[in-house]
């Protein structure tokens, strides 16, 4: 019976190496094809990309996919909110379209560009995904947030820039389970919003 235990971890134990290697390969296939997170459909022209917008509205919305994964998270988090001394609700238990609305507000706040145009920029998230404490242990984590932006003018509605931003972040094992942690939905918004920034004022 010891004998046949320790084939079976022998097996168990090749099993897991493998799936991470090939977690690996295709990962590394995957980022030799891409170009960076942020897929510019439709950029700002020179003109406008000069300091010249001022963010007026945020707006987020999700699609059918993701809508009902989002406001399952959602729904969990204000089962378990958590309050500071002062009365204000903890980020982590906030919505995520409040979390990236405020997360690009600050992000545009730190820039501390004002422009003469005024524009709109609209959200549509169609990905969200985090893996589990066990899934990460033993295969790795694929977390991930992605979605549409599409930029407007605030008075005439028309659309002046549309973009797509695609995070993904692999975690492995337990050393990545540690370093993902609570607040990896609020690191994401923080990250999204950095983008969308550069490409309406340039990279910081």
């Amino acid at each position: 019976p010891q004998g046949a235990d320790l084939i079976f971890i022998h097996i168990i134990m090749r099993l897991y190496m493998f799936l991470r290697i090939s977690a690996c390969c295709a990962f590394l296939m995957l980022a030799a094809c891409g170009n960076g997170p942020v897929k510019v459909v439709d950029p700002l022209t020179p003109e406008e990309a000069v300091n010249q917008v001022n963010v007026t509205q945020v707006n987020v919305t999700y699609s059918e996919l993701a809508a009902e994964k989002i406001r399952k998270d959602d729904a969990e988090r204000a089962e378990d909110a958590d309050t500071k001394d002062d009365g204000e609700v903890e980020l982590t238990s906030l919505p995520l379209t409040e979390v990236l609305k405020l997360a690009v507000r600050e992000e545009i706040e730190k820039r501390g560009i004002v422009g003469e145009r005024n524009v709109d920029i609209a959200i549509s998230v169609d990905t969200m995904q985090y893996q589990n404490g066990l899934a990460t242990i033993i295969f790795g984590s694929s977390d991930e947030l992605a979605g549409a932006v599409t930029v407007t003018d605030s008075a005439t509605g028309e659309t002046l820039s549309e973009f797509y931003i695609d995070l993904v972040k692999g975690n492995g094992g337990l050393l990545g389970l540690a370093i993902r942690g609570w607040g990896m939905r609020e690191r994401f918004a923080e990250t999204f919003a950095e983008y969308i920034a550069d490409e309406l004022y340039g990279e910081d």
